[in-house]
């Protein structure tokens, strides 16, 4: 069979190749079909199955002959109608409080969400074919300094976004980096406004609560983040949620997200480092 890809593809020899590796093995030759699967994560479940079922409709009505551009035309036509109705019918969930403190009166809570594909589903897609990332450009992103404690590293990443788009190629251009994609939490914080934001805690239960409240309570907009965390092997209990919020409060100061005359308190900061300090003078 001619697989040469200068040259155009010969049916007939193929066909001929078939009569005969058929008539030689006979009932140990057998032709499989190609499979096909359909890969967007940021897809439900019942909408991806449905658009499967549009498409096997197309292919097996249309046997023998080509395909291709039907099937195209029909996943277009099927997301231009899913895209207008998720518009129309956009599910609100409300954010839950992850903190205890109280909440300034100049400042409020995110009354709704609109999501974006978790930091793992970034792992296995680009978000570029997002159809919310088109035309969108990558954000310049601030790495913060690493804290250790205990063997456990915790770096905060930040950048000024305005889009849901900008926000997904924010944490994809971060995970480019074969070291943050290895991190064991990548906690995910964003803030448009206060009706559009969002938080992912990557396994570490209640991490990306606490850490969009801590842009809730600023009043912090435009704004995402990220702190990714290695861990070393020692258990940290509470420290962790202070090391998070810290990593990302100092790297916001740095670049001006934040100011430091913040209603956010410092606490969760300079206050453990303290105590470290004064921990060391006891052990001497």
């Amino acid at each position: 069979m001619n697989l040469s890809t200068d040259q155009p593809y010969d049916f007939t020899e193929a066909a001929e190749e078939i009569e005969v590796l058929s008539a030689i093995y006979e009932e140990d030759f057998f032709i499989l079909e190609p499979e096909n699967k359909l890969h967007a994560p940021w897809l439900k479940c019942n909408i991806l199955n449905e658009l499967d079922k549009q498409l096997q409709l197309v292919v097996s009505s249309s046997l023998g002959s080509p395909v291709v551009y039907l099937l195209v035309e029909t996943v277009r036509s099927f997301m231009c109608n899913y895209l207008s109705s998720s518009t129309e019918n956009l599910t609100i969930h409300k954010v839950e409080e992850s903190s205890s403190q109280s909440v300034p009166e100049n400042h409020e809570l995110p009354s709704a969400v609109v999501s974006v594909p978790s930091v793992k589903s970034h792992l296995d897609i680009s978000p570029q074919i997002l159809p919310f990332a088109l035309n969108s450009k990558v954000p310049e992103i601030y790495h913060g300094e690493p804290l250790i404690d205990r063997k456990s590293v915790f770096q905060a990443h930040c950048a000024r976004v305005s889009t849901r788009g900008e926000v997904s190629l924010f944490i994809s251009t971060l995970l480019t980096d074969r070291k943050v994609a290895t991190a064991t939490h990548n906690i995910l914080a964003w803030r448009i406004s206060s009706k559009e934001a969002d938080c992912d805690d990557d396994g570490e239960t209640h991490s990306g609560g606490r850490l969009l409240h801590l842009l809730t309570l600023s009043g912090i907009e435009n704004v995402a983040v990220m702190v990714s965390r290695w861990y070393g092997g020692i258990q940290l209990g509470p420290d962790r949620f202070k090391h998070i919020n810290n990593v990302a409060r100092l790297l916001l100061t740095e670049h001006k997200f934040l100011s430091n005359t913040s209603d956010v308190s410092n606490n969760n900061g300079t206050g453990y480092q303290k105590k470290h300090k004064h921990d060391k003078k006891k052990k001497k």
